[in-house]
């Protein structure tokens, strides 16, 4: 009976693992511990500092392309007809405002913002004061310390430009204000990086700024690869 158990335990004892599978466990922690001693003493940027480069440098871009914007209403109406500020402005709203709002603005826990009937918005400007400032008891967020001023006002243009677009989402909360003003003609207050003021119709190369398309909804003419080029350079990947 003694043997007959001794041979049981035997044949219930695991073999040794393969020599390989040993190698490959040992080289394992080695492996970790040596990348662990380096990262913690190479100067390597964690992945928030490179995020933190990445915004810095789209908002030098923007401010060179469109100067340091003013927040006014007029400014923020008439950057609704900047399609290429549109499409970046685009793939700006999807990274931090779709999870709330849906990349379309019909809402999800947000509100709908393609119709006429808004919470906490009562004129244009009111736009620009709830991305900056947030909305605490809704659970929006302030963005004022994560946008600068330039990508604020066109961050306004292009939630207003949302608005009229009756896209089937959320149902329609807040009241209905009044529809947005008209643009007027005169030219931008911004101050350029360069601290000259442009002269009314020019862009920030000089070039004549092209006929004014209204106040719609911006459409994008062209291919999908100018398309996809514009919201790169906005979103710091080109």
């Amino acid at each position: 009976m003694a043997r007959s158990d001794e041979s049981l335990l035997s044949a219930r004892r695991p073999d040794a693992p393969p020599s390989w599978w040993t190698a490959l466990f040992v080289a394992g922690v080695v492996g970790c511990v040596a990348y662990a001693a380096w990262r913690l003493t190479a100067d390597v940027p964690t992945i928030y500092e490179r995020y933190e480069r990445a915004r810095a440098a789209q908002a030098e871009r923007l401010r060179a392309r469109y100067g340091a914007l003013v927040p006014s209403e007029q400014v923020i109406l008439r950057k609704m007809r900047d399609e290429s500020a549109m499409a970046g402005m685009a793939g700006m709203f999807q990274t931090h405002c779709a999870r709330c709002h849906k990349a379309d603005g019909s809402g999800i826990v947000g509100p709908n913002l393609t119709d006429d009937s808004w919470l906490h918005v009562d004129e244009v400007m009111d736009i620009y004061s709830v991305i900056r400032e947030g909305v605490a008891e809704k659970g929006m967020a302030a963005w004022a310390d994560t946008l600068r001023p330039t990508q604020m006002v066109l961050m306004s243009s292009y939630v207003a430009s949302l608005r009229g677009q009756a896209v089937e989402g959320k149902a329609a909360e807040g009241k209905r204000i009044e529809p947005w003003p008209a643009v007027e003609d005169r030219g931008d207050e911004t101050t350029p990086a360069g601290g000259i003021r442009r002269p009314s119709g020019q862009d920030s190369s000089g070039e004549a700024r092209s006929a004014p398309m209204g106040l719609r909804s911006p459409t994008i003419h062209g291919s999908e690869t100018r398309t996809r080029t514009i919201r790169d350079e906005f979103s710091g990947r080109s």
